[in-house]
């Protein structure tokens, strides 16, 4: 690093990566907690300057530094806030697909043969069923595949499958059940051996 971007660190300028909302929230003073609410890339676009390139790395990369733009901090308003935090665009929650129960004709290979040099290759070709969100399948012949490595699969058929979380109260009837079927220790007396 440079001397001068040392000097640059020395008061207050670094690079935009360097600047954590924390880092912002410090050099805000009584605004601060007015900006609290808003993100690390709101205050970054807001906040900040571009103060000029030093040298940085053994590299000698040129790096540019930032620092706070002292009269937007001043000039920023609780409304002004407000609207950054308005003008956000909604999170958009993204529902799972719908769980599939699937039955497909697939074929793979596999290397059987006692010894190294006597190995070749066998297709198989079976018909099984799993879900849709499944990645690995079991074969008959008591093998897990990977479906992305199967040679081909043909779907036979599809039919929604409806996954649904046992409520509490389900769980709790069910833990008294296995408790109830579970053979209950008696507890007896040891008699103490005579001497």
């Amino acid at each position: 690093m440079s001397n001068n971007a040392v000097a640059a660190y020395n008061n207050a300028e670094m690079p935009l990566s360097k600047w954590t909302k924390a880092e912002i929230l410090t050099h805000c003073g009584e605004k601060a907690e007015m900006l609290r609410n808003l993100t690390v890339a709101e205050l970054r676009r807001e906040l900040l300057e571009n103060r000029g390139w030093h040298h940085t790395s053994s590299q000698y990369n040129r790096t540019d530094f930032f620092g706070i733009d002292e009269l937007r901090l001043e000039e920023i308003s609780a409304e002004e806030v407000a609207a950054i935090i308005a003008a956000r665009k909604p999170r958009v929650h993204q529902q799972s697909p719908a769980v599939k129960l699937i039955t497909a004709e697939i074929s793979y290979t596999v290397w059987e043969g006692q010894f190294r040099n006597y190995q070749r290759p066998v297709d198989y070709t079976e018909t099984v069923t799993y879900k849709s969100t499944d990645k690995l399948i079991s074969t008959k012949n008591g093998g897990v595949k990977r479906l992305s490595s199967l040679k081909s699969v043909r779907v036979l058929s599809e039919e929604p499958l409806e996954e649904t979380k046992p409520s509490v109260k389900d769980r709790l009837k069910k833990a008294d059940r296995v408790k109830a079927a579970a053979p209950k220790s008696h507890t007896t007396r040891k008699e103490e051996p005579s001497r």
